[in-house]
């Protein structure tokens, strides 16, 4: 699933059952804790995923949206064994 806006509904649908999902570049993975499209003034949209970082920080990453389909820009949501992945989507095909 790469559409912005089903992601969002997707990730919030798992979390309120219980679900784990989490957000990964292909070297470090970390659980998500919240999802948003925003635009902070760019020239597009973002995905911002919410999750702590390995010093216990909340970070906010950003994934850029491709303007006017309302797809992630090389990033995509999976199910993988059970869990749920935003991920680049050459890490997915692995």
């Amino acid at each position: 699933m790469t559409n912005a806006n089903e992601i969002c509904a997707a990730v919030k649908e798992a979390q309120n059952v219980g679900r784990t999902v989490y957000l990964t570049d292909g070297t470090v993975t970390r659980e998500v804790f919240q999802v948003e499209i925003s635009n902070w003034g760019f020239a597009w949209d973002t995905l911002d995923v919410l999750i702590i970082d390995g010093d216990e920080n909340k970070v906010w990453i950003q994934i850029q949206i491709k303007w006017p389909w309302d797809e992630l820009d090389g990033w995509a949501l999976e199910e993988v064994d059970g869990n749920f992945f935003i991920a680049p989507e050459w890490w997915l095909e692995i």
